[in-house]
């Protein structure tokens, strides 16, 4: 393999992780795929299937080993040969390309529209889409984020040196239950029944709760700012 072509994949592969990154947050819009469609289209199907393979091994080493980062190395590289292989009809019918990009927006349409059907009427009244929390209930699922949130803030805080300050934002109030009994936790001491008389668990406060309360937005933030209205923001000091 021609040094040039290395060069190529390598490209190409980082532009399907950033495209993925930078549209996956948004309802009715799968990139991703059609932008693996645009370059079965105009490179040949070596490149574009190891394109996909490095998008996936990438994706795969910075997000952790869960379900559907796995499934990714076959997922994404299949559609890669698949495309590759409809190259001459594609080329023939240009027109069926944006067909792709349509049909594959549509069946995220049909979900989002599964979703609000179920919902009752007073969810649907609110501000937000109605289909909002589901898919960032399936985000958080797929990344694992709930899991490795505590080790996170647990890593963080050791690595602080004192008077070092941790503070995080959350925008959902399983984020903020996690951090908060977290930030807790580090900042608790001693762990024996009360009846004991020395301390044998040799536990000791490694931050300090700066604020007790989460911080959160006052109205005038939010008249220029509406999507903070659900950031809470809590500190902890190391000792």
């Amino acid at each position: 393999m021609k040094t040039r072509e290395l060069t190529r994949i390598a490209l190409m592969g980082t532009i399907l992780y950033v495209v993925f990154q930078a549209f996956s947050d948004i309802l009715y819009l799968e990139m991703i795929t059609f932008t693996i469609l645009a370059f079965s289209q105009v490179f040949t199907r070596r490149e574009t299937v190891l394109s996909c393979l490095l998008f996936a091994a990438v994706h795969l080493l910075l997000h952790g080993i869960m379900f559907w980062n796995i499934a990714y190395l076959i997922i994404f590289p299949a559609y890669g040969l698949l495309f590759s292989s409809c190259r001459g009809f594609l080329s023939r019918h240009p027109g069926c390309i944006p067909f792709y990009g349509a049909f594959f927006s549509f069946l995220t349409g049909q979900l989002v529209d599964l979703i609000k059907s179920a919902m009752p009427p007073q969810a649907l009244r609110e501000k937000q889409h109605p289909a909002k929390r589901s898919f960032q209930a399936l985000r958080i699922a797929v990344n694992g984020e709930l899991e490795e949130l505590t080790a996170m803030l647990r890593g963080a805080a050791s690595r602080l040196a004192p008077g070092g300050r941790l503070a995080v934002i959350t925008f959902h109030s399983l984020e903020d239950r996690i951090v908060k009994k977290t930030m807790q936790e580090l900042a608790t001491g001693c762990t024996c029944p009360p009846n004991f008389p020395v301390c044998v668990c040799g536990k000791k406060p490694t931050v300090r709760l700066v604020n007790r309360k989460p911080i959160v937005c006052g109205p005038a933030e939010l008249t220029y700012n509406p999507r903070a209205r659900s950031a809470k923001l809590r500190v902890a000091e190391k000792l």
